[in-house]
């Protein structure tokens, strides 16, 4: 649109040239004629009152040369007439034509200024158009700049982003106490022999550091026709732990015997050093690192995990300057974080490509119309 603007009014600067061209040519050429039919005319009347000065000053010489001196009379007395006559009747055309040169003049001087007048006045409103188009030129200069200073905000880096995939948002520390009572062997009562029963007891307090957090790979984002993202599949999981201390409150294998002829009834006792303590205390430490592992019930967390992860991403996509809708569900098909940011940023560097030639344009036009200012 601008274009087409610049371009109309160089053609119409170039009519308005052309139009002084011939009108100056015109009035040269007027005039040039008019100096020449004057010269002609005034040549014209100046022979006719040298004719009648002449007629005049030959009458009265033929006067004196004459010996009859009625003759010579009549001759200077008709001669005299015709001369004057002829001076008297030239004078005014001469005083007329003088006259009408100098109003002629005037009136060439008088159009003249009012071209000259004109062609300032056009000169002056060119000039002014000029202006105002470097104005406008200027504004929009500074508008593209600041357009191109936005789309740089909203580019987002994310080199550092897409290799995340599982980000961790809480970091727990807890404590959990295994108790485990495993039967070894049993052996009932037979006849006069005493029944035999052995377990093993163990209890095991392990404190340990969990992370809990979110997979990013879960996440999905989309744009809705409403230009909102749209963000579902938000789930808390439990990332791994670190087991800081173990300390074992009680591991034994305790044996009982019943029944029989034998004794007075039942009995207990611990069995100092059997050999099974090591490897049912590493099998009940396996268990319990398997159930941690496995994640303990940390469900009372999976509120406050999702709203730190949505205001994660709140201020990760704020320069997207959109509005952010969460919700539980997505039936339509979605990104993952990288993709959606790598597409955004797409769009971005596009726009902004499309902004820097448009404002190397008006930097161009804006050096045009300086010069064409200057030279002005």
């Amino acid at each position: 649109m601008e274009t087409e603007r610049n371009k109309q009014r160089h053609r119409e600067e170039r009519r308005k040239k052309r139009q002084r061209t011939f009108r100056n040519f015109k009035r040269s050429l007027t005039t040039t004629w008019q100096a020449f039919t004057g010269f002609v005319k005034n040549i014209s009347l100046g022979l006719l009152m040298v004719i009648g000065v002449g007629m005049v000053a030959g009458a009265i010489l033929l006067a004196n040369a004459l010996t009859d001196q009625s003759t010579a009379v009549l001759v200077a007395a008709v001669g005299s007439v015709l001369g004057t006559a002829v001076f008297a009747f030239t004078l005014p055309a001469v005083i007329r034509t003088k006259s009408k040169e100098a109003v002629y003049r005037t009136e060439q001087q008088m159009e003249e200024k009012l071209a000259l007048n004109e062609e300032i006045k056009s000169l002056r409103q060119v000039e002014e158009d000029q202006l105002e188009e470097i104005i406008t030129l200027e504004k929009e200069k500074g508008r593209l700049q600041a357009e191109l200073e936005k789309q740089k905000r909203m580019h987002i880096e994310i080199d550092n982003i897409q290799p995340v995939e599982r980000v961790s948002f809480l970091e727990v520390h807890s404590i959990v106490t295994d108790v485990l009572l495993k039967e070894l062997d049993s052996i009932p009562p037979d006849g006069v022999r005493k029944g035999v029963e052995q377990e093993f007891l163990g209890v095991l307090d392990a404190r340990f550091k969990a992370n809990l957090g979110v997979d990013m790979k879960k996440v999905g984002l989309r744009i809705n026709d409403s230009g909102q993202i749209v963000i579902s599949g938000i789930r808390s999981e439990f990332q791994g732990f670190y087991v800081e201390n173990e300390d074992w409150k009680l591991y034994e294998i305790r044996e009982k015997k019943w029944g029989g002829l034998l004794g007075q009834g039942p009995s207990k006792r611990i069995i100092q050093g059997d050999e099974r303590l090591a490897e049912l205390t590493i099998e009940q430490r396996s268990s319990l690192m398997d159930r941690i592992s496995m994640g303990v019930d940390f469900s009372y967390l999976d509120e406050s995990i999702r709203k730190l992860t949505m205001e994660y991403l709140a201020v990760l996509l704020s320069p997207l300057n959109r509005e952010i809708l969460f919700i539980e569900d997505q039936q339509q098909p979605t990104l993952q974080l990288g993709d959606f940011l790598g597409m955004h940023n797409a769009q971005v560097d596009e726009q902004m490509a499309q902004l820097q030639a448009r404002l190397s344009e008006v930097e161009q036009r804006l050096l045009e119309g300086g010069e064409e200012f200057n030279d002005s």
